[in-house]
């Protein structure tokens, strides 16, 4: 026997080699995150589904195994090495983020520059495209975020781009940057934009900060202006409701007032027609009982008009009293000091006369009234000699004017008449 490897062995080794490279050269592995694009002598035949495949052998069919279920970042403005993401948040391995103001920097409507970080989550949604339709797909990407990113800025204004709320700018972006990316046939699909950091330039960053803080505060103020608003409006409109309806209670009240009185009325009437005279009294008693059970403050009313002075207005109203309530003393009196004042400061001697005497008329138990009585023989014969005395301002010892005789004459001014009174 010879040394070398026995017949049977070799063969079944041979035919080991060849059924692996026959399985290699005729079949292909896609796994659940990739998709299986068959080219054909350079040609895009057919795409395959993740499981095992039937292919001829290479170079007549080539197979590439794109990964489209795997979300790509892009970073724009920033760099971060070994940074993962989940969801829109970023978790940095690799330290902090690098500037790149070349990216970040970005020109605004209102002609400020803002520095925008972003970032902008793809993945494949049609393999074939992505492989064929455009270069270099992760660097295209990349400059259409941000192109996209530039444009939109370029029509907001920096308030906007640097206060809170950023999401209209993130959506427009997005939208604008699938649209690009569907025209070059790129067969990407854009999950999100998200902007990490919006703000101003370093040199001038301070300053922006204060416009940033003002914005959110009138915000606060607004917002609590709304809520002012809509405690107080609601307030307003239960009071108009309410003064609505007090309005509406007065009204049905006032009718009903309005409604007896008037019945009252032509009750009344309808007993004077047939009784006149008994009628006629009944109602003066009643007026008279209201007028006088109300005398104290009549009389309170004059007081109060004399001490401003008004001494017009109070001899009208106590003149009345008087009049209806004739033994009323108090009233007397105080119209009695009306007189006087109204006397002492007429400037004609008919009309000082005339108050003054009707005062002594009142305060003496004469008749009295507005406008007072003309002197005359029967007043003066009923005027005693004390009431001469104190009437003309004479001031006298009783005792040492004892058995003293003398003779006033007087005239009355306004009809001529004379007297003569011996006291």
């Amino acid at each position: 026997m010879g040394g070398g490897v026995p017949g049977g062995l070799a063969f079944l080794a041979a035919a080991a080699a060849a059924a692996v490279i026959g399985f290699y050269g005729f079949f292909f592995q896609v796994n659940p995150d990739e998709q299986g694009i068959v080219m054909r002598f350079g040609q895009y035949v057919r795409s395959e589904p993740p499981g095992l495949h039937f292919r001829l052998p290479y170079p007549i069919e080539e197979v590439y195994l794109p990964k489209v279920t795997q979300q790509k970042i892009v970073e724009v403005g920033m760099r971060t090495e070994g940074a993962t993401y989940r969801g829109n948040q970023r978790y940095s391995t690799g330290g902090p983020a690098r500037d790149m103001p070349e990216e970040s920097l970005m020109l605004t409507s209102d002609e400020n520059i803002v520095d925008v970080d972003f970032v902008a989550m793809w993945f494949i949604d049609a393999a074939e495209k992505y492989l064929f339709n455009i270069a270099d797909p992760d660097q295209t990407v990349k400059d259409v975020a941000e192109s996209a990113m530039r444009e939109v800025i370029g029509k907001s204004k920096v308030s906007d781009v640097l206060a809170p709320g950023r999401e209209p700018i993130e959506v427009a972006v997005k939208a604008l940057m699938q649209d690009i990316l569907n025209s070059y046939g790129a067969g990407v699909k854009v999950a999100q934009v998200k902007i990490q950091q919006a703000q101003a330039p370093a040199q001038v960053r301070d300053a922006f900060n204060d416009v940033v803080s003002a914005i959110q505060d009138r915000d606060r103020v607004q917002n609590e202006a709304r809520g002012y608003s809509n405690k107080v409006i609601p307030e307003a409109k239960g009071e108009v409701e309410r003064i609505m309806q007090g309005a509406q209670g007065y009204k049905e009240q006032s009718i009903a007032e309005a409604t007896g009185q008037t019945a009252r009325f032509v009750s009344v009437y309808e007993q004077y027609v047939k009784a006149p005279e008994v009628t006629r009294k009944r109602i003066f008693l009643e007026t008279m009982e209201q007028v006088l059970g109300g005398s104290e403050k009549i009389i309170a009313r004059g007081s109060e008009l004399m001490a401003q002075g008004k001494y017009l207005h109070a001899t009208e109203i106590l003149n009345r009293l008087v009049f209806a309530e004739p033994r009323n003393q108090p009233a007397r009196q105080l119209l009695a000091d009306v007189y006087e004042q109204l006397g002492y400061q007429a400037e004609s001697t008919s009309v000082r006369n005339t108050f003054l005497q009707g005062a002594f008329e009142l305060r003496n138990g004469l008749p009295g009234g507005v406008p007072p009585r003309s002197t005359g023989p029967d007043v003066v014969r009923a005027m005693t000699t004390a009431q001469w005395l104190d009437f003309l301002g004479i001031s006298m010892d009783p005792k040492k004017a004892e058995g003293l005789n003398f003779k006033v004459n007087l005239v009355t001014p306004d009809n001529g008449e004379k007297y003569a009174v011996e006291l």
